[in-house]
């Protein structure tokens, strides 16, 4: 997931990806290296530490609807204005 992270960012910037991690992880996350290159917040996009696995798989979820509706939003907003 690293080295997928920090490709994005390289190509659409930090904004792009948001990491979500337990509490537990976070020192193994620090030690890990992508190509003996050690991951920052600037090359893998802005993280989020939550209390374990269950509130991380809730906020995943929280964000995929989100971005569900802002889509649909979207795609309402070009129906309109196309139809016009």
């Amino acid at each position: 997931m690293g080295a997928l992270a920090h490709t994005l960012v390289s190509l659409s910037g930090p904004s792009a990806v948001t990491g979500i991690i337990p509490e537990a992880l976070v020192k193994y996350e620090q030690r890990m290296t992508v190509n003996s290159v050690k991951l920052t917040m600037t090359s893998s996009g802005s993280r989020t530490v939550v209390k374990d696995m269950h509130a991380r798989k809730h906020l995943m979820v929280q964000n995929v609807i989100m971005v569900v509706r802002e889509v649909d939003l979207w795609h309402l907003v070009r129906l309109r204005t196309a139809g016009s």
